[in-house]
């Protein structure tokens, strides 16, 4: 079953609910017990993006909010699962809580899900307990979503695959306890963004580099590159923190210096250079000498 072939009609089961009045307090205790784990729900949808009142929705539906019970279907947490899903999570027992429920969202692949609208969850919630009642008793709509209101009576699969339709629901509709958590936490936002999921950092890779031949690049071009590339890198990704330019006085220094470095290399390799150095030369040695051979 394809969302977008059901979306209106959850619309309009929503719009024209009517809770029947004998289930009113049997919707507030769930509603409260629900709330009364929402940190707990908090912690499941950190992880996977579900919205906490969804994975009350389902915990409730499943076992009557009780911890010690897988989120797939009720069965203990002591073991894998017996009943559909069967055999989750994978390995041995006994469970947390917290990894089972995350474990039997996204085999169901519910944090895939960006849109929590109110069809939205209608479907999924329709979806997570399977669309037995829709394919195989079109006349019903399932109690799962609708029980305690108008737009259910009667007709229940007692058992997987075990239908009676003589059988009433006596638990709590998810619709209308959603209805009822919305009335009790005036937090509750349909169709808001879910939690953003945080990934875990993963680790950096060095990148490499060629090294430039350092005796061939004056220093004042190195630092010039330098700044260039800083400036390349923050046009290319704005999100990036700029490189600053060195001041102004830094870059003339670095320049002066170069420039008298420079002045002294080239006159090293002129005449004038070795005539001066014999003159010193001989202006040394000469009169040592002089003196020696006297």
């Amino acid at each position: 079953m394809k969302f977008e072939a059901l979306k209106d009609e959850y619309t309009r089961l929503w719009e024209s609910m009517v809770v029947r009045s004998s289930f009113k307090g049997a919707l507030d205790a769930s509603a409260k017990k629900i709330i009364e784990g929402k940190e707990r729900y908090s912690a499941v949808s950190e992880l996977t993006g579900v919205p906490w009142f969804f994975v009350g929705l389902i915990h409730q539906m499943e076992s009557g909010c009780k911890w010690g019970t897988h989120l797939h279907n009720g069965d203990p947490l002591s073991t894998c699962t017996v009943h559909v899903p069967k055999r989750r999570p994978a390995g041995k027992g006994p469970f947390r809580w917290e990894d089972s429920a995350c474990d039997a969202l996204m085999i169901k692949k519910l944090h895939s899900i960006k849109d929590w609208s109110i069809e939205r969850i209608s479907y999924e919630l329709e979806r997570y307990n399977g669309f037995g009642y829709r394919n195989f008793h079109k006349d019903v709509l399932t109690p799962y979503l609708w029980s305690g209101t108008t737009h259910y009576a009667r007709g229940k699969y007692v058992e997987d695959g075990q239908w009676d339709a003589s059988e009433v629901s006596g638990q709590t509709g998810a619709m209308p306890l959603l209805k009822t958590l919305m009335e009790l936490d005036p937090s509750i936002e349909l169709g808001a963004p879910p939690v953003e999921v945080k990934p875990e950092p993963q680790p950096t890779k060095p990148e490499s580099f060629k090294k430039a031949d350092e005796k061939q690049v004056p220093v004042a071009a190195k630092v010039g590159a330098a700044v260039g590339a800083g400036g390349a890198i923050a046009q290319a990704a704005p999100s990036l923190p700029s490189i600053p330019a060195p001041p102004k006085e830094a870059l003339e220094a670095v320049t002066q210096w170069q420039s008298v470095g420079e002045s002294v290399m080239h006159f090293a390799h002129s005449p004038g250079f070795w005539v001066a150095v014999c003159g010193i030369l001989l202006a040394v040695f000469a009169p040592m000498a002089a003196r020696r051979f006297a």
